[in-house]
């Protein structure tokens, strides 16, 4: 899920928003998330409740020195994936970058 989970209003499916007074990665089945754009539209302290509220794993590359990092954050999260109804697995590592660069 991107960076709009913290907020009251998530964008689903990139083309409508959901009005909800709850941010959406606390009522959903997410397993992962990473920072996004929107984080920055919260204050600090409010940031930092919202990775102690969220129950599954927020993924935090490039920004370690966050202050809820080591409580709540992991550099990096290695996940096997089985496709439904068959044998077939993969291993996917995820990542959690945030940058100001327009060109990734």
């Amino acid at each position: 899920m991107r960076g709009h989970c913290v907020q009251p209003r998530a964008v689903c499916r990139g083309e409508c928003e959901i009005a909800s007074p709850t941010p959406c990665a606390y009522c959903s089945p997410i397993d992962y998330v990473i920072w996004g754009n929107h984080e920055a539209d919260l204050e600090h302290v409010e940031a930092c409740a919202r990775t102690r509220e969220y129950k599954g794993v927020w993924i935090n590359t490039n920004m370690q020195d966050y202050e809820t990092f080591e409580e709540t954050q992991v550099p990096y999260a290695v996940v096997d994936v089985t496709a439904p109804g068959t044998s077939h697995s993969r291993t996917v590592g995820l990542l959690g970058i945030l940058t100001n660069s327009s060109n990734l």
